[in-house]
């Protein structure tokens, strides 16, 4: 599966049918407010690639609203609708 922001892989083992237990997007703690604002919007949280996925934590903790985090991320790459 892609990421619906970056078009690359995202290499999430849960949505890719591994059958894994166990994923690189468990090791990146994103505040729920991210994960709540992330599942109103038009982006699948669970499809983030790790990059991406990354860049809004870090905007968030920067300061940014999780909305306006989400938004700066889209911004920095070209949204794909998915």
């Amino acid at each position: 599966m892609n990421c619906p922001v970056c078009t690359n892989a995202n290499a999430c083992e849960q949505t890719c049918g591994s059958g894994r237990k166990t994923c690189w997007c468990f090791d990146i703690q994103v505040p729920k407010l991210v994960i709540d604002a992330l599942a109103d919007s038009e982006i699948t949280f669970a499809c983030l690639c790790r990059e991406c996925l990354t860049s809004v934590v870090a905007h968030h903790a920067a300061g940014a609203r999780p909305v306006e985090a989400i938004d700066l991320l889209i911004a920095e790459r070209q949204l794909v609708e998915v």
